[in-house]
């Protein structure tokens, strides 16, 4: 896989959100073949971000981040590779749902292509690489990348009689903490999700 041709995301915290009402969906991935749960709000709006300096090759991609936790027994071992290299995780569980977004700013239209994600807690060792990240949000800012968090497949989603597929099913993402400061300008971001998923709505990061 080409990973510079791969959106990566930078998540930043809602600390407001248009109230919206619960949702019930069915997830299916590659480690649980069904599950119904329900979402609730916002937790997470993630904006796609320049890595060292990279083009970003699609603006329009971003994703809100729900939780939709679930069991996982047995936990799984997972060999992965990134732009950091090979790595092994211990999957333990899901614990949130990575929606595609359509930020209502600068003529974006809705992301064509984008997966969403249903995202496991996830153990191994740190990276410990220093990156410059910048995006509509924050930076530059030069951060240390650490221990991976969470490893996220694409997943189905049902919601509300629609079913939506995954788009690129080899298309994997994990998760790191980072430590640095970072130079958040915040604000309000309106957005828009998939038919099914509700009519326009804002939050503030």
């Amino acid at each position: 896989m080409d990973f510079e041709k791969e959106t990566h995301f930078r998540c930043y915290i809602v600390s407001q959100q248009t109230p919206e009402p619960a949702k019930a969906v069915t997830l299916s991935d590659q480690f649980i073949e069904e599950a119904m749960l329900t979402v609730d709000e916002p937790l997470q709006f993630c904006a796609p971000t320049s890595k060292n300096g990279a083009e970003i090759l699609e603006p329009a991609e971003h994703l809100t981040m729900y939780a939709a936790p679930q069991e996982l027994t047995p936990h799984l071992t997972v060999f992965t590779e990134d732009q950091f290299g090979a790595r092994t995780l211990e999957v333990v569980g899901p614990r949130v749902l990575l929606v595609p977004t359509q930020k209502l700013v600068g003529g974006l239209e809705f992301p064509k292509r984008l997966n969403h994600y249903w995202c496991y807690e996830a153990n191994g060792e740190p990276v410990g690489v220093s990156v410059t990240l910048e995006d509509q949000v924050s930076g530059p800012d030069t951060v240390r990348v650490e221990e991976p968090v969470l490893f996220c497949n694409p997943v189905v989603k049902i919601h509300a009689g629609q079913r939506f597929r995954i788009e690129e099913g080899q298309v994997h993402l994990t998760c790191y903490d980072i430590h640095g400061r970072q130079r958040s300008k915040g604000g309000r971001v309106r957005y828009r999700q998939p038919a099914g998923d509700g009519h326009v709505q804002s939050h503030r990061l």
